[in-house]
């Protein structure tokens, strides 16, 4: 169980055995959570003046830089939710 060289299989046991969801669950469970939390702030509280915020400029060369509302964009869409979803509290 340990031994694995991949690393892998082990980790897989250990979660199974402490019965917890992969990390990248939690992280995007918790991303959501701030973005409906955020949304449901007024329109003039800064960290919703954050959420649309564009920075004035050109970006530098390159691929474009990851951005948090394209996270949370993809996040929706991999649980078939919308922003709406994400105002309802009861869901």
């Amino acid at each position: 169980m340990w031994m694995d060289p991949s690393g892998q299989g082990a980790k897989e046991d250990v979660r199974a055995v402490v019965k917890t969801a992969p990390i990248q669950l939690k992280m995007r469970e918790q991303r959501l959570r701030w973005y409906g939390h955020v949304l449901r702030r007024p329109e003039d509280h800064p960290t919703r003046l954050a959420l649309d915020f564009e920075a004035p400029g050109k970006r530098p060369r390159g691929d474009p830089r990851k951005r948090w509302k394209d996270v949370i964009k993809r996040d929706l869409a991999e649980v078939g939710a919308t922003a709406d979803d994400a105002l309802d509290r009861t869901r």
